[in-house]
């Protein structure tokens, strides 16, 4: 399991250790945001 792993990108430990669905939540309110403050810039 760990060979699979390591087999893989950075990215994708960091994807791991960070966590799927803190990530879902922060791209979520990241384009909440940009939908705010698009127009009014």
């Amino acid at each position: 399991m760990d060979d699979r792993f390591r087999s893989q990108p950075a990215v994708a430990a960091d994807w791991r250790a960070f966590g799927a669905r803190d990530a879902i939540v922060f791209g979520v309110g990241f384009l909440l945001a940009l939908l705010l403050f698009a127009p009014s810039s």
